[in-house]
């Protein structure tokens, strides 16, 4: 009977552990899928300020305007272009297909204005426009997103400037 009774138990704790892993591996990446289901692949979508119903962005913050990009790098590497105001924060994260944020980059450590970054898949080459920034990401899926700062409601206009001059393009791989 004691037996039986370890036996039981070994075979609860594996699968509890294996049902931890498998949620861990998947959950993820379906939550990514779900966004990006949403929004148009190698585009621009250009959000409004959010307010509490805003969910196009997880978790956003009302002092924030965003603009993001669900990119798939599979077939070709994507040239991402954004002006880069000089009087309050910016940003742009790109995130992996597994949630994972793998780059970041700021409004003060940007080096040329506008900023150009090529992302491609991992492992793979494209020829690089002058000045640009390459980055590899690790999954041919994501989502790059922009952040703008609202200092005050008068710099709206302003920041809805800036996205409309947001572009991205696909380029080829070598």
């Amino acid at each position: 009977m004691d037996g039986l009774i370890m036996l039981a138990i070994t075979i609860f704790l594996i699968s509890a552990v294996a049902a931890h892993f498998i949620t861990l591996a998947l959950f993820p990446r379906q939550k990514m899928n779900k966004i990006m289901s949403r929004l148009p692949v190698n585009a621009v979508r250009r959000e409004h300020r959010p307010d509490a119903r805003s969910r196009a962005v997880v978790k956003p913050s009302p002092d924030l305007v965003y603009s993001n990009v669900a990119y798939d790098v599979s077939k070709a590497p994507l040239l991402f272009t954004s002006p880069v105001p000089t009087d309050c924060y910016w940003s742009v994260s790109i995130y992996q297909e597994n949630t994972d944020n793998f780059f970041v980059i700021n409004d003060r450590q940007i080096k040329f204005n506008p900023l150009q970054i090529l992302l491609v898949k991992k492992g793979r080459k494209a020829d690089v426009p002058e000045n640009a920034l390459v980055v590899k990401s690790p999954t041919t899926k994501g989502i790059l997103l922009v952040r703008h700062l609202v200092m005050s409601d008068d710099k709206l206009d302003e920041i809805k400037s800036f996205q409309k001059q947001i572009t991205v393009e696909l380029k080829s791989y070598k």
